[in-house]
């Protein structure tokens, strides 16, 4: 009677190679630029849908009046004569942008971009300082 030995990822040590390979620096870092670059390609053929549409109307409201407001929640909590709660970073830059464009999808979406990237600088200088934490 012999023991089959089990395949080299039920045991401990595959499972860590495993680990160590799907969640390489190297492995992520190319699949989060893959992601990035689809997402810069499919920019100017996508629809104008959910945040964008929020996003684009707010930032167009304060850019022609000065006031952030949307025309779409009309008499809901005075939506459509002043908005107090919003992100204040990205609709002052949206409008910043349209005054500066005009009014298009295209520099919005490369706002979100840049705050992705932003996003993602933050991120990875956390896990770099904090890398004893995460090891």
């Amino acid at each position: 009677m012999s023991k089959k030995t089990p395949p080299a990822l039920l045991k401990g040590r595959g499972t860590n190679q495993l680990f160590s390979v799907l969640f390489s620096p190297t492995l992520l870092l190319g699949i989060t630029g893959v992601g990035m670059l689809v997402f810069m390609a499919s920019m100017w053929h996508r629809f104008i849908y959910i945040d964008d549409a929020f996003f684009g109307e707010q930032s167009f409201w304060l850019a022609k009046e000065g006031v952030v407001k949307t025309a779409t929640l009309i008499d809901f909590l005075g939506c459509d004569h002043r908005l107090f709660s919003y992100h204040k970073l990205n609709i002052f830059i949206g409008a910043l942008l349209i005054k500066v464009f005009g009014w298009s999808a295209n520099p919005l979406r490369f706002a979100t971009l840049v705050f992705l990237i932003g996003f993602l600088w933050v991120l990875y200088y956390f896990f770099k300082s904090n890398k004893d934490w995460f090891s």
